[in-house]
């Protein structure tokens, strides 16, 4: 596969301005195999960055390209490729089992009914009942069985997991790897559940602000991390590391530091929740 075929969205120099919040000068991709987790607190524009990704909400500067194309100018197709699942699950509440078949048929031009069928089933989903009726964790499911029907090259997920009970989460968001794998796809999740983000992103976003502050191979930040524990920060060996961010404790102080030499091996000691809390909150050093 060459570069060109396996970016499928390119973000450049996005910018949005709100009366009292901005997102500011977004860059990253999308490749294809991604799974990005976007990682940020409350208020930090999490979901005004998916929605300004999803052509829902316009930026003030800079362009989004699906297959290099501006997706403003090519929304249709470009919505044709991609899948949405927000924490409330948008769903025409009437429908039946019957009736989402035939509407997202018309909706999609990839919808399989047999793929549908099969994960609807596999969900344990009944077959004579209005959405309406259904649970929030069955209409989080539905959404599912939908994505994964309709085969598209990004999902996209905001919270999408936040109603499932940890052992259909867990399901779910393997079944999830497993469809990227397959096809090639990829996928871009923002969630406060650091556990799954953890199990299944291949990469991590941080944002603050509306900025992002951090963009890194999941793996890389095994390899090229650690956190110490300290009572003095000059204790700290500057040759081996540098020091990234610090966070005090009423006991002692946590360092996040990278090594000068990476590591050749995973460092599976390091906490991926640590490392993210330390980032996002902790102070600069010296």
């Amino acid at each position: 596969m060459n570069n060109q075929s396996k970016n499928l969205l390119k973000v450049n120099n996005i910018n949005k301005d709100f009366l009292d919040f901005n997102l500011q000068n977004i860059n990253f991709n999308i490749n294809r195999g991604d799974i990005i987790g976007l990682i940020g607190e409350n208020g930090a524009g999490k979901s005004t960055l998916i929605k300004t990704l999803l052509n829902i909400t316009n930026s003030s500067k800079g362009t989004v390209y699906w297959e290099n194309k501006d997706i403003k100018a090519n929304e249709i197709s470009y919505k044709q490729k991609i899948y949405t699942i927000f924490d409330t699950p948008l769903l025409i509440e009437f429908f039946e089992y019957s009736n989402i078949k035939t509407f997202f048929k018309l909706m999609y031009n990839s919808f399989s009914e047999n793929v549908f069928d099969y994960y609807y089933n596999l969900f344990e989903l009944p077959h004579n009942r209005r959405i309406s009726n259904f649970s929030h964790g069955m209409k989080v499911k539905l959404n599912f069985a939908i994505g994964f029907s309709i085969n598209p090259d990004i999902f996209f997920l905001d919270e999408a997991t936040s109603g499932l009970d940890p052992f259909s989460r867990k399901d779910i968001l393997n079944l999830l790897e497993c469809n990227v794998i397959k096809n090639k796809s990829a996928a871009f999740l923002s969630s406060h559940i650091i556990g799954d983000i953890e199990r299944i992103c291949t990469r991590i976003i941080l944002i603050k602000n509306g900025a992002i502050i951090f963009d890194e191979n999941k793996k890389m930040i095994y390899k090229k991390y650690e956190i110490l524990i300290v009572d003095d920060l000059t204790k700290i060996d500057k040759l081996k590391f540098e020091v990234i961010k610090f966070i005090r404790t009423p006991y002692d102080i946590k360092v996040l530091v990278e090594k000068r030499k990476p590591s050749e091996n995973i460092n599976n000691k390091l906490s991926l929740e640590d490392f993210i809390h330390i980032f996002i909150k902790g102070d600069d050093c010296f």
